[in-house]
């Protein structure tokens, strides 16, 4: 996978976790949060 490709990825995948933590909050259990992320799309 090119380098370029793999930033773009995680850019997407950090930023989803980001949107998620500042909807949710702080305290949300890990695993919703996971479940959360998976189905963010």
């Amino acid at each position: 996978m090119k380098e370029a490709k793999v930033n773009r990825i995680t850019q997407s995948v950090i930023g989803a976790a980001i949107e998620v933590h500042r909807i949710l909050g702080p305290g949300l259990n890990l695993l919703m949060k996971s479940v959360c992320v998976m189905n963010s799309d």
